[in-house]
């Protein structure tokens, strides 16, 4: 008689629930009724480590004084206790679909988690509710959200049709988007003779090669010794490292493949190499990482206004253009009807750097204490101090000053010493925005007047 299949050992990491019912369809392919016959066949091909296990969950009795039934039964409570309800239903509703992943295969892996959360009559509405609450495509779960009457079946049509819809609509995008591929070879570029870019993008195109003669082009035999240092392949995205010897000196550097040169650090040089390297002889005064500092958009309607006042600060020496920076704040155009009092203050050459801006029309820094600064109020307030310090009946706070006295002689007496110290430290008033004698004054939050000091109703209201 012929015998249908094969059933090999079980293993441990396999589910023993599915290997006893492919060894139930074994018995009833080859019609195999004698239960010690069924006992028998699966005591010699389950393996040796089951055996081993069985004679021990069995003991002190042999495995082949029990039934087919008792041995199933036995090796089932072992390997699968039953498993608590509320643990095996939270890995069910925790369950969603993966990115690669099908609806179908979705939907399979979710009845096999049911199979111990014991839904019983409500597992088509629980499969139903997690099918749709775990779609990855969030297009086919707003269409069976909007779906007033949606059982698992209908559910499951829908998600099957959309996501084939989706596969094929996608495929035919990337037909059509190779249909008309065309493969460009660039010419050789005739500013250094080499082929694989334009001569626009040339890292040639900017410099000065003075062996060339011209801007833009390189001598065809520049002289320039080759030196064939190490050959060497990576697989991964970081940076290449050589061992190289300098003046009997060993050290590591990276390699750059673009680089018509190396350079090394004039600290690093000093530390290295006896002689010292001075300025006049890199050609290099500067070397900044390209880290861009872009500006921030301007308002279309502020463009021209913003552009004007760039250039009225430059003729009047308050800004000047420069071409690079290790420094660069981007501006916030704010409408004022005057300028700042900061402005008077010249800055040292050191600190001009500092406060550089970067604006539509490119790199600017201040040659006087700008207004947006962080530490430009501390320092005017300290200046100003100092500018009127030792006088009577003034009070300063920034760019405002209140001049006060105990008659109108003592009030203009003061008046008269605080215009001559400012004149003598070259500070300038803006006539209109002065008061002269007044018997009330509002200074910032509060109104001052014979009777004191009082809030401005301007600053405070009831709620």
């Amino acid at each position: 008689m012929p015998t249908y299949g094969r059933i090999e050992e079980f293993k441990f990491e396999n589910n023993f629930e599915e290997y006893t019912e492919r060894l139930e369809e074994y018995f009833l392919a080859n019609e195999i009724d004698d239960d010690d016959k069924k006992r028998s066949i699966f005591l010699t091909v389950c393996g040796e480590k089951t055996y081993s296990l069985l004679r021990n969950l069995c003991a002190p009795a042999k495995p082949n004084t029990k039934t087919f039934d008792n041995l199933k039964e036995v090796l089932t409570d072992h390997l699968r206790p039953k498993p608590l309800i509320i643990a095996e239903r939270y890995k069910f509703h925790q369950r969603k679909q993966e990115s690669h992943e099908k609806v179908r295969d979705y939907l399979a892996n979710l009845r096999k988690l049911a199979d111990t959360c014991q839904f019983n009559a409500f597992l088509e509405e629980a499969l139903r509710d997690r099918l749709v609450c775990g779609l990855y495509s969030k297009t086919i779960q707003r269409k069976l959200l909007s779906e007033s009457e949606l059982d698992l079946k209908k559910a499951f049509e829908i998600a099957v049709g959309i996501e084939a819809a989706e596969k094929e609509t996608n495929e035919f995008r990337n037909e059509v988007s190779t249909t008309h591929k065309v493969t460009m070879r660039l010419s050789e570029c005739y500013r250094c003779g080499k082929s694989g870019h334009n001569a626009d993008s040339c890292f040639i195109r900017i410099q000065d090669v003075t062996s060339a003669k011209e801007i833009g082009h390189i001598k065809e035999n520049s002289g320039w010794e080759v030196f064939t240092v190490k050959t060497c392949r990576t697989s991964d995205n970081k940076e290449l490292k050589l061992d190289v010897k300098i003046e009997d000196v060993d050290y590591v550097m990276e390699l750059d493949t673009g680089a018509a040169v190396s350079i090394i650090g004039e600290k690093t040089t000093k530390v290295l190499f006896k002689y010292q390297v001075t300025k006049e002889q890199c050609q290099i005064e500067h070397l900044y990482r390209r880290d861009p500092i872009t500006p921030r958009p301007i308002p279309y309607a502020l463009r021209d206004k913003v552009a004007d006042e760039i250039k009225r600060l430059e003729k009047q020496g308050i800004l000047e253009k420069i071409k690079f920076s290790e420094w660069g704040a981007p501006i916030v155009p704010v409408m004022k009807p005057d300028g700042s009092a900061y402005q008077q203050l010249l800055l040292c050459e050191n600190s001009r750097n500092l406060v550089t801006i970067n604006t539509h029309l490119g790199l600017y820094r201040y040659t006087r204490l700008p207004f947006g600064a962080a530490s430009s109020p501390a320092i005017f307030q300290e200046f100003m101090d100092k500018v009127l310090e030792g006088l009577d009946g003034v009070g300063c706070i920034l760019d405002d000053l209140i001049i006060t006295g105990k008659s109108d002689e003592e009030h203009l007496k003061n008046l008269e010493l605080v215009l001559k110290r400012v004149s003598e430290y070259g500070l300038r008033l803006k006539k209109s925005k002065c008061s002269l004698m007044k018997s009330e004054v509002e200074y910032f939050a509060f109104i001052v007047n014979k009777d004191g000091i009082q809030p401005s109703p301007k600053k405070w209201k009831l709620c």
